[in-house]
């Protein structure tokens, strides 16, 4: 399991790791890191992870400026999906003439909307925090959902303070649960 970590550490100028992820006890995971010449510059703990900032000695979680955040898959890919795949679910049913081969379509069709919607948690703990991380982006307020990412709120909320933003407070939606609320420190 150590070739895992090993191969984080030396493809990313810092990296997050999630201990439960990799398989390794905080020994373990030191002595490796010790042994690129790297070291553990942040850590977010709680009774369901620790969470590892790896990088070289003296850098702090820096924010990196990305299109591609789980928020814009959200909030401006996945409707247009919707609206293609319930077009293409229509023109099937009308082509077919049968409502039965139309429902179906449409119904294969909203499933698999809704899995790209949550395809984030099929990626491994670590690559999740990154993309979690990612949303910290240096806008005044971010919201975060939880369940997107499969993280404690406790996690999440050090994970903001990494990156200078502190809890805000927390809204909940019928459709994805408990969302997070974060406000960038002045």
């Amino acid at each position: 399991m150590g070739h895992r970590l090993a191969n984080r550490i030396t493809t990313h100028d810092q990296a997050w790791v999630s201990l439960r992820d990799i398989g390794l006890s905080r020994d373990e995971a030191d002595a490796i890191v010790a042994e690129y010449g790297k070291q553990v510059v942040w850590q977010c703990t709680d009774h369901t992870d620790q969470l590892l900032l790896i990088a070289d000695p003296g850098h702090l979680p820096t924010r990196k400026s990305r299109w591609f955040k789980p928020r814009v898959v959200l909030r401006y890919v996945v409707p247009v999906l919707y609206v293609a795949i319930g077009t293409a679910a229509f023109i099937t049913m009308a082509q077919l003439s049968y409502a039965v081969y139309g429902f179906h379509a449409a119904a294969a069709a909203v499933f698999a909307v809704m899995c790209s919607a949550f395809a984030v948690r099929l990626r491994p703990m670590s690559a999740r925090v990154a993309s979690l991380t990612r949303e910290f982006d240096g806008a005044p307020t971010v919201r975060i959902m939880a369940s997107l990412y499969g993280l404690s709120p406790n996690l999440a909320t050090q994970l903001a303070a990494a990156h200078g933003y502190h809890y805000r407070g927390m809204m909940t939606s019928f459709v994805h649960g408990p969302i997070l609320l974060y406000g960038r420190d002045r």
